[in-house]
């Protein structure tokens, strides 16, 4: 039995999105060009017209991501980001 999600077809039927209706996102994953795709998300469907390959990902998101995919997002070429933004208001 396939899986499609986003016309994309997947062998493992286990490969459920990720969503995170607090942060407005939606993720699946892509075990054969090893990407993790990130789509907005609007309270009640993923929008899959706002694709894009996940590359950099906070640490709190990232450790959802691999729990829930069972997966090292390094692996998938993704670089977990863990610092601060200081903006300068003067």
């Amino acid at each position: 039995m396939l899986n499609s999600i986003n016309n994309r077809n997947y062998t493992n039927t286990d490969i459920t999105p990720l969503i995170l209706s607090d942060y407005m996102m939606t993720f699946t994953i892509d075990p054969e060009t090893m990407d993790v795709y990130t789509y907005d998300y609007n309270g009640l469907t993923a929008e899959y017209d706002s694709e894009g390959i996940l590359r950099e990902i906070c640490p709190d998101i990232g450790l959802k991501i691999e729990e829930h995919f069972k997966i090292n997002l390094k692996d998938y070429g993704v670089e977990i980001i863990d610092e601060v933004i200081e903006i300068d208001i003067s």
